[in-house]
């Protein structure tokens, strides 16, 4: 199945309206339980005309904020987490029970939502004043940094069930690894 986007795409008001048909670009970045597709189409270019996306039996739904990407959805699809760029910063965002909610890792210059988990833990990448990446989890006790030891930039991307979170870090060498920190590491701050 394709992103398609309808005659009357999406709701749109005031921004470039979309091809009809099929985008130029999509990316299908979670699918839930129930099989719901969350992530983002572009149009004729892949900075201004990125919007976050679901896709579900009913069809696809667009969200009106340019540059954005949906990422992660709770299983019962209250809650979708992302990402958009305005005015040239990053910043997450939360949607849930349809109602569109930025926010910021507080003292960041970027901030990216890459998860939620079923309760409604959200991971993801934020950009320090000293312009390192660090991730992040952003919980009913505030936002925690997730740092790998001896990293030069880490990135949190997934969050599951149990709380367990995945990402990737840069080591001393400039290479990438994967990582996993479980509920245990991280819950005991």
């Amino acid at each position: 199945v394709e992103f398609q986007c309808s005659a009357t795409p999406c709701g749109w008001r005031g921004v470039p309206q979309p091809r009809i048909g099929t985008p130029m670009n999509t990316i299908a970045q979670r699918i839930t339980p129930r099989g719901e597709i969350v992530g983002c189409y572009h149009d004729y270019n892949t900075a201004s005309t990125m919007f976050g996306m679901t896709l579900t039996a009913n069809g696809t739904n667009c969200i009106t904020t340019p540059a954005s990407m949906h990422n992660g959805m709770t299983p019962d699809g209250r809650t979708i987490a992302g990402l958009y760029t305005l005015l040239g910063k990053g910043r997450g965002y939360l949607i849930e029970d349809g109602v569109f909610t930025p926010f910021d890792v507080p003292g960041s210059i970027f901030t990216a939502a890459w998860d939620i988990s079923p309760t409604g833990e959200v991971v993801g990448v934020y950009r320090s004043l000293d312009n390192k990446l660090h991730g992040f989890l952003w919980d009913n006790e505030g936002f925690t940094t997730i740092d790998y030891p001896g990293a030069s930039a880490t990135r949190a991307y997934g969050i599951n069930a149990g709380g367990d979170i995945v990402g990737d870090y840069v080591d001393s060498g400039s290479q990438r690894h994967g990582f996993l920190a479980s509920r245990t590491q991280w819950h005991n701050r």
